[in-house]
């Protein structure tokens, strides 16, 4: 089981290292039908198990974000 979602903030910092925190809001939970592809990355066939109302009310950009997310990923 995998959790989709949308980075809605990222903070970048060179000190003391150079590092990144991002800000991560799920949008559905899906769970891998068939894995297609290992390298250069994954890539599977997924069936989504739940979608978070909140986030797809179609009000605002968060909302827009969450329906090209869901177009595409359906479509894999």
């Amino acid at each position: 089981i995998g959790t989709a979602g949308i980075a809605v903030q990222v903070v970048g910092s060179n000190w003391p290292r150079p590092h990144y925190t991002l800000l991560i809001t799920g949008l559905c939970r899906f769970h891998i039908v068939e894995l297609l592809k290992e390298k250069p990355y994954a890539v599977a066939e997924v069936e989504q198990l739940d979608r978070l109302e909140q986030y797809t009310d179609g009000v605002g950009e968060l909302s827009e974000l969450s329906q090209q997310f869901y177009k595409y990923a359906i479509q894999v």
